[in-house]
């Protein structure tokens, strides 16, 4: 089974497949979903400010309309004022709920029945200023291009989704021709053709245009893509040569190293917290590696290393391998008495492993285990102290038959209710 790193490199690994495939032919078209998730994820916030502030804008032109109407005539004005003022509300309603809209349909109709009601509502104007003074009819053409002009331009300047751009140039190439018929009852205008087709082949070379935009934008956000993906890569890498350089390959503890660092940080940040060091030694393992051999040997360090993680208290008390058959751990936070329990805790976790010597029916591999001691008030001892005062009392406690647990300072050994269940802690800081 696959374990969540190698499914994230696995992931990285066919997404930067994908991206290089991509990048040798760029297009418009869709990513694969993963990709075109990530891509609609960080485009849309951009996006759909950019949408929400170019239909507002449009609202506000279709309301400025206004001026040339009652330039060309009231009559023109009164008849144009209703549906310029709906065709802006339109507009603006749309603004309003582009940000709410989950569904890439609902966005396109948002878009395009605005932009084709100010379409409408533009032509409208310009057909009943000719209607009531013909000598507008220059004006006309020039209206339709315009509105052209302006459906091209808000297409193009903020960023729209492809398939949205695509539908409503469309509809509005369909629309102008038949736009130059409106209103019914005005008397019909002289054909302008020719402006009708100017004005649909700048819609044209607008999609044209939109298609090159979005190939472009693509591109960048899989170059983008390319990068976050190799710096991913780059993190991952660096985070396993830092495991590796600080953790043992056999215990999965810290190693020495990592250790010490970690003792000299505790001594730094440990501020007025009680804290103690305990130095853990497997009894007589060199004559259980002769007996059994190092492959049996590097088992059992494995198992007690287990063992010995179950007696501390997650996530707080830090273990290391101090030597090959020695641990060490930092144990921050902790008041004096509480020591003979965790030491207990580590030596009866051990003696359950039962892991019996080669030949030697009824000898089992056991610990023993010193510890020292120091308060937070006591700010002139240092941790090389301590340390050796731990490494004192493992040696006392090897001296006295070893599988024991021996505090530096005790004058007695003590018999202590033993725990066997490490107690929970909330994770801190030292």
């Amino acid at each position: 089974m696959w374990g969540g790193e190698a499914l994230a490199r696995l992931s990285n690994e066919s997404l930067q497949s994908d991206i290089d495939s991509l990048l040798r032919r760029p297009s418009a078209s869709a990513f694969p979903p993963l990709l075109e998730a990530q891509y609609r994820i960080r485009n849309n916030a951009v996006r759909r400010g950019w949408l929400m502030a170019a239909m507002a804008a449009a609202g506000v032109a279709v309301i400025a309309g206004l001026g040339p109407d009652w330039l060309a005539g009231r009559a023109v004005f009164d008849e144009a004022l209703l549906p310029r003022v709906g065709a802006a509300l339109l507009c603006l309603v749309s603004a309003l709920l582009l940000p709410r809209v989950r569904q890439p349909w609902q966005e396109t109709f948002l878009l395009w029945v605005p932009i084709l009601g100010a379409l409408v509502v533009a032509q409208l104007a310009s057909e009943l200023a000719v209607a009531h003074d013909p000598a507008y009819v220059q004006f006309l053409d020039r209206a339709t291009l315009g509105e052209a002009i302006g459906v091209a331009a808000l297409l193009l300047l903020p960023p729209w989704r492809l398939g949205s751009s695509l539908v409503t140039a469309g509809l509005a190439i369909l629309a102008l021709p038949l736009l130059a018929i409106l209103p019914p009852d005005a008397p019909p205008p002289r054909p302008h053709f020719g402006a009708l087709l100017l004005a649909d082949g700048v819609l044209v070379l607008a999609m044209v245009v939109a298609t090159r935009i979005e190939v472009a934008r693509r591109t960048i956000f899989l170059h983008v893509m390319r990068n976050e993906l190799a710096g991913v890569a780059l993190d991952q890498a660096n985070a396993e040569l830092l495991r590796l350089s600080t953790t043992d390959a056999l215990t999965g503890f810290a190693n020495r190293r990592h250790f010490d660092a970690e003792l000299q940080r505790l001594w730094r940040d440990r501020g007025r917290t009680d804290a103690g060091i305990a130095l853990i030694e497997i009894d007589a393992f060199s004559d259980y590696i002769e007996r059994a051999g190092p492959a049996e040997a590097d088992n059992a360090l494995r198992e007690i290393a287990r063992a010995l993680g179950t007696g501390l208290r997650q996530d707080w008390d830090r273990p290391g391998r101090w030597q090959d058959a020695a641990f060490a751990a930092l144990l921050p936070s902790v008041e004096r008495e509480q020591l003979y329990v965790i030491g207990e805790r580590l030596r009866h976790a051990v003696a359950r492993l039962a892991i019996q010597h080669p030949d030697q029916p009824g000898r089992f591999l056991s610990i023993s285990v010193g510890l020292a001691w120091c308060s937070g008030a006591s700010g002139h001892i240092t941790a090389a102290q301590v340390l050796a005062d731990a490494d004192a009392a493992l040696f006392a406690a090897k001296s006295l038959g070893s599988n024991r647990v021996v505090l530096a300072g005790d004058t007695m050994l003590r018999n202590v209710p033993l725990m066997l269940e490490p107690p929970k802690y909330e994770k801190g800081t030292w």
